[in-house]
């Protein structure tokens, strides 16, 4: 009986240090200093690929987004080497997660990537305009073996 408890044991141990198939981090727009969202992705394991979603909440009544098809975003990727890779994306507002008050999203950014280098990536994303309600940005970082 002893044994088949400590095994139990062991195995609900092991299980335990599973790594979770995706990671997600959420920056309020009170703590994103200069209005820049940083984040940090550790992008180290070569026999994966990586999946990313951006998220956002705007709290305003529809009347007040109506005219709003996107957010425009600034991305810029810095590589564990410190080279930077920057671009400009719209975060889709339109027909998205709306309620009475409040509007959710969830969008895909990019899928399947595998870096050219691997290690800690820092991600730093920038609202280039003001949105009513904006309440932060959120990333979804998920971890992909190709087994789908």
């Amino acid at each position: 009986m002893r044994r088949a408890v400590s095994a139990l044991a062991f195995l609900l141990l092991c299980l335990s240090c599973i790594r979770p198939s995706s990671e997600e981090s959420f920056i309020r727009t009170e703590d994103a200093p200069g209005g820049v969202f940083c984040f940090e992705a550790s992008l180290a394991d070569t026999s994966l690929t990586y999946d990313f979603a951006l998220y956002t909440r705007l709290d305003a009544p529809h009347r007040q987004l109506s005219h709003l098809e996107g957010i425009p975003l600034k991305i810029d990727w810095i590589s564990p080497t410190g080279v930077l890779y920057s671009e400009q994306q719209i975060l889709p507002v339109a027909g998205k997660g709306r309620r009475l008050m409040t509007t959710d999203l969830v969008v895909p950014y990019w899928t399947g990537v595998s870096p050219r280098e691997f290690g800690l990536w820092k991600i730093n994303v920038s609202p280039l305009a003001r949105v009513p309600g904006f309440r932060g940005i959120g990333l979804i970082v998920t971890h992909s073996d190709g087994t789908r």
